[in-house]
């Protein structure tokens, strides 16, 4: 044992109808730091949040200072003080708290380009940017979410996301799938994007590069300022839109490049 007796400290937590009772010193480094041999459950393989969600499912405080495999070795000897049947814990606690990294791959979103998006139509209600004007002003294209598609004309039946009894009949150049992914975006670029609290598309102007989610299945999020959004200082506010919520123009406005070569 590691530390002197007058150091040792007694931590009992009890649970689910057992005791658990651990033993370790001040310094946080604990007594014998070998790894169980009576346990066959190795923790191992375990990352470290995880093996301290087990910690915390026999609700024992997990030291801040320990390493990985001490860690490890604890949440061991703790396991192998709950008179428990080992097999039934385990099964139940890895169902609830962890993932292999395969199955977290798995799980991942699969997301499309927009060569891929345009390649095949949208499905039955799938949420869509619909363009209602000819023109490129602000607000021609909308939010709406696919009723129909008939395959030999080509021809959408879109329900307005804002006015569910108004049903659009639209070309398929006048729909465009939403992208999961900001990626393709970069700072300085012209985009169409969904003014916050409404349902329609207008100018913006990247302004930071995206970031990529810090979690596989979150959602990107685009900071933009939006054309005639100026506010008292006379400039428009950066605004966090969903990143499925904003277009590139160059792939909605078939002339806006020729428009910028002309600027």
């Amino acid at each position: 044992m590691i530390g002197r007796r007058d150091e040792t400290s007694w931590k009992k937590r009890k649970r689910f109808g057992f005791q658990v009772s651990i033993m370790w010193s001040n310094d946080g480094r604990g007594g014998d730091a070998s790894y169980p041999r009576n346990v066959s459950v190795n923790f191992q393989k375990l990352d470290k949040s995880s093996i301290q969600n087990v910690l915390k499912f026999y609700g024992v405080k997990s030291p801040t200072n320990l390493d990985h495999n001490q860690l490890a070795s604890l949440t061991a000897r703790v396991f192998e003080q709950a008179n428990v049947l080992e097999h039934v814990v385990v099964d139940k606690f890895a169902a609830k708290y962890c993932r292999s990294l395969a199955e977290a791959n798995a799980n991942k979103k699969k997301t499309l380009t927009r060569i891929q998006l345009d390649s095949e139509p949208a499905k039955i209600g799938e949420q869509v940017a619909a363009k209602v004007l000819k023109s490129n002003e602000n607000g021609s294209w909308i939010l709406g979410s696919i009723i129909e598609y008939n395959v030999k004309t080509m021809i959408y039946e879109v329900q307005d996301e804002d006015d569910p009894n108004r049903v659009m009949t639209l070309h398929i150049n006048d729909v465009k799938r939403l992208e999961d992914s900001a990626a393709h975006l970069r700072r300085g670029d012209h985009v169409l994007a969904v003014f916050p609290e409404t349902t329609s598309f207008y100018r913006a102007q990247v302004a930071k590069t995206p970031k990529s989610p810090a979690h596989g299945n979150a959602s990107w999020d685009v900071i933009v300022r939006f054309e005639d959004d100026e506010d008292e200082s006379g400039k428009a506010p950066p605004r966090r839109i969903p990143g499925r919520f904003v277009l590139k123009r160059s792939y909605v406005e078939y002339d806006f490049d020729s428009e910028n070569e002309d600027d």
